[in-house]
């Protein structure tokens, strides 16, 4: 007999899987994007789609572990994205746009709540799915349901969302102002770099390079902020009091972070 795994099976891939065929003729010069909307006609996400490369080669599973969020972000980004001549199967994660990712930071898997913000996910109801292929454009219809052993109501699931989308704003431009000052370091004078140093010294952890960093490096406020956002994705409820109250001082916490970074690249 065969190893106990080869009877194994596999749990349905998470999220909405789209079908659909690209003409014989397709050689990756024509526009393509996928799109998903909703039931007002907004873009949740547009994916930029492109021809496979047959020759692509793997990257080693040993280089991938030492990738920082940029680079891992942008290699799944460009394997999910690949398509062909012919039938083509996209699985969406049913999430808005991922936030601003900072060189140079690692994603965390020991903490129940990985620091990284991938956008918050949907809710239940109706949506669109749009292919556009040069000037042609074909939308379906696609219906999101919430797992019947879930028992949030709309409005739960509505408030879960709002503050999701809220926390991806605020981490989006909190890590933007970070990028900047990470930009503006790199061309710095010595004292001028050590200014920037200490502005950054509290706001974000850039000095993760194992899979334990997080045991042997202290976490910062941007790792908090996307604890926070992972930690509302994981429970399909309304958010507690006590998240929101979180949430604001976390927030209050960016700005004047912000701020104090922004005043350092002012300076003389």
């Amino acid at each position: 007999g065969g190893d106990a795994g080869d009877n194994e099976g596999e749990n349905p891939a998470y999220g909405a899987t789209v079908f659909f065929n690209i003409p014989a003729s397709y050689v990756g010069k024509t526009p393509l994007t996928l799109s998903f909307q909703d039931a007002s006609g907004a873009t949740i996400r547009t994916f930029d789609l492109h021809i496979k490369d047959k020759h692509e080669k793997k990257v080693d599973d040993d280089l991938v572990q030492w990738e920082d969020a940029i680079h891992e972000h942008a290699r799944e980004l460009q394997d999910l994205t690949a398509v062909q001549p012919g039938m083509n199967r996209f699985q969406w994660d049913l999430r808005y746009p991922p936030v601003t990712d900072i060189p140079g930071v690692t994603i965390e898997t020991t903490d129940d709540f990985p620091n990284t913000v991938k956008g918050p996910t949907i809710v239940p109801g109706a949506y669109a799915v749009v292919l556009q292929y040069g000037t042609q454009k074909i939308s379906q219809p696609l219906t999101v349901k919430l797992d019947p052993r879930l028992h949030a109501t709309q409005a739960d699931l509505d408030a879960r969302l709002a503050l999701g989308r809220e926390i991806a704003v605020t981490l989006d431009g909190f890590d933007r102002v970070v990028n900047a000052a990470l930009a503006a370091r790199a061309t710095a004078s010595p004292a001028k770099r050590a200014q920037i140093d200490a502005a950054l010294e509290s706001l974000v952890q850039l000095d993760i390079s194992s899979s334990e960093g997080d045991v042997l490096k202290e976490t910062k406020l941007r790792d908090h902020i996307a604890f926070l956002a992972g930690e509302i994705e994981l429970a399909y409820e309304k958010p507690t009091a006590a998240q929101y109250q979180v949430y604001d001082e976390l927030k209050a916490d960016a700005a004047a972070g912000e701020a104090r970074l922004q005043s350092v690249l002012g300076a003389p």
